[in-house]
């Protein structure tokens, strides 16, 4: 297994002043990505650090490690063998161009663990966002970001 990207995920309802602190520190949006009724952002600075932002309904802010990787079921494996577990019980996300699962370590923290199929679609963080808030009520327009509201809390140990 190789991780193919590894880097912080802000999930948070006020992706804007996130977006705006990370652009004070020097970071660009790279894209925008729209994907099951959410929205977020890829940022970049100079120095090719990323941080992914994506904008929800959830009762505090969360960061977690997004990491994607070329084989999924090996990495969902190792994680399971030391102690994470699937926020969904056994249940992954599985698209046309991925595969996803947040992942919960033993201490709380969370990863949002994707296979990409098809290397141009980055939806990960929006499958992993769907899992959360169960989806959206309110329809994705361009440029604008959607609230997704959470169907059931999420209990972090």
């Amino acid at each position: 297994m190789k991780i193919t990207t590894f880097n912080p995920l802000i999930v948070t309802k006020d992706a804007d002043s996130v977006i705006g602190l990370f652009e004070s520190l020097g970071f660009e949006k790279r894209h925008t990505i729209t994907v099951n009724d959410g929205k977020g952002v890829r940022m970049k600075d100079a120095n090719g650090n990323n941080v992914d932002v994506a904008k929800a309904n959830v009762p505090q802010d969360m960061t977690l490690i997004r990491m994607n990787v070329d084989n999924f079921d090996e990495a969902y494996e190792m994680l399971i063998s030391k102690g994470f577990r699937n926020s969904q019980g056994d249940k992954t996300v599985d698209s046309a161009t991925n595969k996803s699962a947040m992942m919960i370590s033993p201490s709380g923290f969370a990863f949002d663990l994707c296979q990409h199929i098809v290397e141009d679609k980055q939806e990960s963080i929006f499958n992993m966002l769907e899992q959360v808030t169960g989806g959206a009520e309110e329809e994705v327009k361009e440029e604008e970001f959607v609230d997704l509201r959470p169907s059931e809390a999420i209990v972090m140990p």
